[in-house]
């Protein structure tokens, strides 16, 4: 024979607390929650889209931006780079489809 389960009961008021928890909690959520620690280059470019785009809107080089990612700490030689770019810029046409 199995035991049977006892049933706990929880508070109104302890409802409510746990509610109000919940509700600060959503609202001063960590907006890098969902970004992982690392990534790839090509993910980084990918992450980076509309920023990248809005840069070149304005007129600015490949190697402008390359000075950016390398103060950083993230070397990407041109070529890389603009390969990347071509790949995210076709999985963005591709996902507007």
């Amino acid at each position: 024979m199995t035991a049977r389960r006892q049933l706990t009961f929880v508070s109104r008021d302890a409802l409510q607390k746990v509610r109000d928890g919940l509700k600060t909690l959503a609202k001063n959520r960590n907006p890098n929650a969902a970004i992982p620690q690392k990534v790839s280059r090509p993910r980084a470019i990918r992450a980076l889209r509309r920023e990248i785009s809005a840069v070149f809107k304005k007129d600015y080089e490949v190697d402008d931006l390359l000075a950016i990612f390398s103060q950083e700490g993230i070397e990407i030689d041109a070529d890389s780079f603009r390969e990347y770019w071509r790949q995210a810029r076709k999985k963005k046409s591709a996902s507007n489809e």
